[in-house]
């Protein structure tokens, strides 16, 4: 996973040297919306390995991307996940195993990630508006969330949050409108990692993907 990622920011360092030779366009752009967990993520049952009891929840994304020519774009996101988990729905499960349960309160899933970002914008003759599509790799740092259960015979048991590192892999596509220096777009895609959570007790992996849905503000600098 170290050599993929090690090749990964090569190849951006070797990009973005060669685009400095060329008249190229900077994008740096903030983005934030929706995160809906897909899946196992957000499935509700404890007999299903794998499910996550994840709501929607916030997405947050800083990106900076250096176009080489008028289509074609490498960059980099630093993107943070968060998704509460259906507290009701945990809570309905967790009695069907022990009935003395009577209340459960957790944290949040959480992940942040570094990826290294491939788009393809198109350009519309006469028009402000560009469509675009990316694809995105690199590592995710994840968090499971610590679980507080109160058993009516045993008192307050805790298990504590965990975290892992893993391969993420993302696709998405949006538009922008540009103005002057300035752009406003509407962005969609999924990202996929799959965390392994090393506890005290049983280690897991789980699969954390979701479907991100955004609103963005960039700002541009250069031109092709």
């Amino acid at each position: 996973m170290k050599k993929i990622l090690a090749s990964l920011f090569l190849a951006f360092a070797s990009f973005s040297g060669f685009s400095q030779e060329i008249n190229s366009e900077n994008q740096f752009k903030i983005n934030i919306g929706v995160a809906t967990p897909l899946g196992k993520f957000g499935e509700t049952d404890m007999k299903r390995s794998g499910s996550g009891f994840a709501t929607t929840g916030l997405f947050l994304d800083a990106g900076f991307t250096k176009f080489v020519n008028k289509n074609f774009g490498v960059g980099i996101d630093i993107i943070h996940i968060s998704n509460n988990i259906d507290e009701d729905a945990f809570l309905m499960e967790a009695r069907k195993l022990d009935q003395g349960i009577n209340s459960v309160s957790t944290t949040s899933w959480q992940s942040l990630m570094s990826l290294i970002t491939l788009t393809y914008r198109y350009q519309i003759e006469g028009s402000h508006l560009h469509p675009f599509i990316k694809v995105s790799g690199g590592l995710a740092h994840s968090t499971a969330p610590k679980i507080t259960y109160e058993n009516l015979y045993f008192g307050q048991s805790v298990r504590q949050d965990a975290n892992g590192t893993s391969t993420a892999l993302g696709i998405g596509a949006g538009f922008q409108y540009r103005f002057n220096n300035l752009s406003l777009g509407l962005e969609s895609n999924y990202i996929y990692t799959k965390p392994e959570f090393k506890l005290l007790t049983v280690p897991f992996k789980q699969t954390m993907n979701t479907l991100n849905s955004s609103i963005s503000v960039s700002y541009i600098w250069g031109r092709n």
